[in-house]
This record gives C-alpha cells, sequence and structure tokens, in this order.
C-alpha cells in the first residue's frame, strides 16, 4: 500500500467479524507486528484468531482501508493500536489514533485514556504524543510474542491533553 492509497475517506473503523481471521493471522504472525502487542503470542494461529474473534463484548475495532483489514483499535481499558508492515510509516496511525481519542472525548470529556508502548517503540511514542498522551510511569511488562518482560512506558491523556496537541 503506497502513501496515496489511503484518504480519509477510505478508512474504516468497525467491529471484527469472522470473516477477519484470515487477515488477523497473516497480520499478527508477523514478529515485526506482535513484538510490540504484550497480548499476542507469536506464532498467531488461526485458533488464537478464532477465539479472539468469538470473545463477548469485543472492545476492538477492525481498521480497514479501501475494505482491506490492515490493523486493529482498541480504547477501552487502554488506548492501543496495531497494523500491518505495508502501512506504516504513511500518517495512518496519527490519522486513526486523532479520530479514536476525539470520539472518546466527545463520548466522555471527564475521561482520562490510559496508553502505553514498549521502549524502542518509537513510532508508538510519536503517534501516542502527538495524541496529547504524556508519560505518567515507566515499568516492566509481558510480552507474549517474545515472552519476556520488557520495558513499558506507560501514559495518560485527559481532554485538556487532547486539546493542547489540536
Amino acid at each position: 500500500m503506497t502513501q496515496s492509497s489511503w484518504t480519509p475517506e477510505t478508512v474504516e473503523m468497525r467491529p471484527f467479524v469472522e470473516a477477519d481471521a484470515k487477515a488477523l493471522v497473516a497480520g499478527l504472525n508477523d514478529l515485526s507486528v506482535s513484538r510490540w502487542l504484550a497480548a499476542v503470542p507469536h506464532p498467531y494461529t488461526m485458533a488464537d484468531a478464532q477465539e479472539f474473534l468469538a470473545r463477548p463484548n469485543q472492545m476492538s475495532q477492525a481498521i480497514t482501508v479501501n475494505g482491506a483489514l490492515v490493523g486493529g483499535v482498541s480504547v477501552v481499558p487502554e488506548f492501543g493500536l496495531w497494523f500491518v508492515p505495508g502501512v506504516w510509516g504513511q500518517g495512518l496511525a496519527s490519522h486513526v489514533a486523532r479520530v479514536c481519542v476525539g470520539r472518546a472525548f466527545a463520548e466522555n470529556p471527564a475521561a482520562t485514556l490510559k496508553a502505553g508502548y514498549f521502549l524502542g517503540n518509537d513510532a508508538a511514542a510519536r503517534v501516542l504524543q502527538k495524541t496529547g498522551f504524556r508519560e505518567v510511569s515507566c515499568g516492566q511488562e509481558r510480552c507474549r510474542a517474545l515472552d519476556e518482560q520488557l520495558r513499558h512506558v506507560n501514559l495518560e491523556a485527559t481532554l485538556t491533553d487532547w486539546k493542547s496537541v489540536q
């Protein structure tokens, strides 16, 4: 996917559906993706995708561009997103983050959103900073894909933080 292949009008955030299983496996079985996600195992199998899709009250949403699944996002209980490598570096993460965080504060202006990233994930750090998240602590968190405890930066954002970067 090239820079010009997505526009805000071609990006959709929708609930995950069973038909997303194959694309989930393709995206999350890539260690360059799963190594930055705390809960995702590696290898990521069809059984993992089916288990994920069967969860009731799934809080994550699929991110599609021109109908193709390119990532996922959640806001509650913690803001987080992932994308397939083919769309990295194109501004898509920043766009999705702005939209989702903006919606969250429109629905609940008093909310304090939480997020985090593993140290070394500079792209995630930049996206979160541009979206108004500020560092509140640093600790350790387990990465399932690597089966290791890694340094993890914890962040928060309030409506005031969000407005300060708009």
